[in-house]
């Protein structure tokens, strides 16, 4: 480790490992170094010690231009330590804490975030802490937004469909403004679990809340098991009936109710631009909406949209009046 990387400063700290910013001195190139936190500096039941191989092993596999980058998994005498891209920008929730997507922007994000999740469907990988905070934004050499999904510590790759994960206390692994209601119920997952938790953070995006957020984590939970929620078109009736209805289509109570995946996901929102302006167009009018998708859908491009204003293109305005490293959520 020390031969190969210089490290300068630690990036984040989370409940379970910290991220350091080094150099790599064989190729010149700024990483993160991802490693455990000791044990006895965590507030776990459990030591965590799989979580990093899980992460390295569904990023070997991963490999999509909105999913961070693994370039090395080792192991020295302070343990296992993962190598990722070092990404600079910000994270989505600290974006949307600044400001509430605009219409065009919320559509590039949207798709590239749905083309990384049905990439992971492609491989049977489950992400299963889908979050704000493991999302982050920054701006590519193209100038153009992109976004990158990170932290796959409690993925899992699925033969068959399978429950959530608890520790051995009963405590449900997971974020609680995020997590599917059969996550709750320890129900089986299935890529509709992670479209779930992807439709409320898009709802978070376009309105600076979690769609079932309640007083506390309790509340939040009946909200997400009694289906609580507040139709988005009532707080952005800037955006088309469709789209809205599309954005709560993600998050119904039941997995029969969503998309069948991702995939089927993205295919819809792109179907959705001819009908944007169309009086009264609802996403039932769609006849395929449960239709299974053809094989040939391209899966691992960028998603290129009918671009209205060309303001997609560009950052959100919270990314443009600051460009500072950020963190890697651990």
């Amino acid at each position: 480790m020390q031969d190969r990387y210089q490290i300068a400063d630690s990036i984040g700290k989370g409940g379970v490992s910290e991220v350091f910013r080094a150099l790599d001195l064989k190729t010149g190139r700024e990483v993160a170094i991802k490693r455990l936190l000791p044990f006895d500096e965590t507030r776990l039941n459990e030591p965590q010690v799989k979580s990093l191989h899980r992460e390295a092993l569904a990023l070997s596999q991963l490999r999509h231009p909105n999913v961070v980058h693994l370039h090395e998994f080792g192991e020295d005498e302070q343990g296992p330590f993962a190598v990722l891209e070092m990404i600079e920008g910000e994270s989505l929730h600290t974006v949307i804490h600044d400001g509430a997507l605009t219409y065009p922007d919320f559509l590039d994000v949207a798709s590239q975030l749905l083309s990384a999740l049905a990439a992971a469907e492609e491989i049977r990988l489950l992400h299963r802490d889908l979050k704000p905070g493991n999302v982050m934004l920054c701006v590519n050499d193209q100038g153009r937004l992109q976004a990158k999904i990170l932290d796959f510590g409690v993925s899992k790759f699925l033969s068959r469909p399978s429950q959530q994960t608890v520790d051995h206390k009963g405590a449900i692994l997971g974020s609680v403004d995020y997590i599917a209601p059969e996550q709750l119920d320890l129900q089986p997952l299935d890529p509709r679990t992670d479209l779930y938790s992807m439709g409320c953070i898009l709802y978070f995006c376009l309105t600076q809340s979690p769609p079932f957020h309640g007083y506390s984590a309790a509340d939040t939970i009946r909200n997400h098991l009694a289906h609580d929620v507040k139709p988005l078109h009532l707080d952005r009736k800037d955006i088309p009936m469709i789209v809205s209805d599309w954005v709560m289509k993600l998050i119904a109570r039941e997995p029969d109710d969503r998309p069948l995946g991702a995939k089927h996901a993205l295919a819809l929102l792109e179907k959705l631009s001819p009908l944007e302006q169309v009086p009264g167009a609802r996403l039932e009018d769609l006849d395929d909406f449960t239709a299974p998708l053809s094989s040939g859908t391209i899966l691992h491009q960028p998603v290129t949209r009918i671009d209205t204003t060309g303001s997609h293109h560009r950052p959100p305005k919270s990314m443009e009046k600051k460009s500072r490293p950020g963190e890697i959520p651990v």
